[in-house]
């Protein structure tokens, strides 16, 4: 089976002492990769607000050391309520960035924020997906509950929508309100086999989305390096023993992210 994984964080080697930019690295995540046997992976590089990295555009550092590697897929990252968001957008999708990586809490914006409205229209046009980072993370819940997406994906019916760790164990049901509600939303299971993270998700809420939902609309995410190599292969083995046929798993390890990524080819 063709495996390719969604979200994996990567940043730049000997960027500070913490463990996850340790670990975070390139040439680690190719390890793991070929030691599962993965095929392609989504990279992306969130590094604003990181003291000791401040003054490198993260979009331009990952598309310089990807330039080589074909099986390495970027997704940018744009806080989409800045002035010029939708004018970066296109021109980083113009450089070869096939999605982009959106993290309210971190970046600080509101999902629904009016000032978003032009970046999300220009992705809609683009189309390319955005991946939402979901789930209780800080910062104030009405900002960042997915239930904000319904609105995103109404106004927006032909943008690809990947509501990643499914609105973590406390914002379920809601996300799975707006899956149900809006088809061009995809339930994103990336880091929800942990049980001691807001992402958890027992295995009945993961029948739940392939029953109400359909396999067609899920797509699993390591979440590297917060979830590790072995992590990772735990994930994939748990995806492999569910009882649904084997071309359900192929779309949910990899064959829904490349049809969503095509789109845009």
């Amino acid at each position: 089976m063709r495996v390719f994984i969604n979200h994996c964080h990567v940043y730049p080697e000997g960027l500070c002492q913490e463990w996850w930019a340790k670990e975070g690295t390139i040439p680690n995540l190719k390890k793991c990769m070929e030691k599962l046997g993965i095929e392609k992976a989504v990279v992306f590089a969130l590094l604003k607000g990181t003291p000791s990295f401040t003054s490198i555009d993260a979009n331009e550092w990952l598309l310089k050391k990807i330039q080589k590697e074909n099986n390495l897929h970027p997704f940018t990252t744009i806080v989409p309520t800045e002035k010029d968001a939708a004018k970066k957008l296109r021109k980083y999708i113009a450089k070869g960035f096939v999605g982009a990586k959106l993290h309210p809490e971190v970046q600080r914006f509101q999902i629904n924020d009016p000032a978003a409205e032009d970046f999300y229209t220009a992705a809609e046009e683009l189309r390319i997906p955005l991946l939402f980072h979901t789930g209780v993370h800080g910062w104030y819940l009405k900002k960042y509950r997915p239930i904000l997406l319904d609105e995103v994906a109404q106004n927006h019916p032909n943008l690809s929508i990947i509501i990643e760790h499914v609105g973590g164990y406390a914002f379920f049901y809601e996300t799975l309100a707006v899956l149900q509600n809006n088809k061009n939303c995809y339930a994103g299971i990336a880091q929800t086999r942990r049980k001691d993270i807001p992402w958890y998700l027992p295995l009945e809420r993961l029948n739940i989305l392939i029953e109400m939902v359909g396999a067609e609309r899920i797509i699993y995410g390591a979440d590297f390096p917060w979830n590790n190599c072995e992590g990772i292969r735990t994930d994939i083995e748990a995806i492999n023993n569910l009882d649904i046929p084997s071309e359900k798993k192929e779309k949910i390890l990899g064959g829904n992210l490349a049809r969503l990524i095509k789109k845009n080819g």
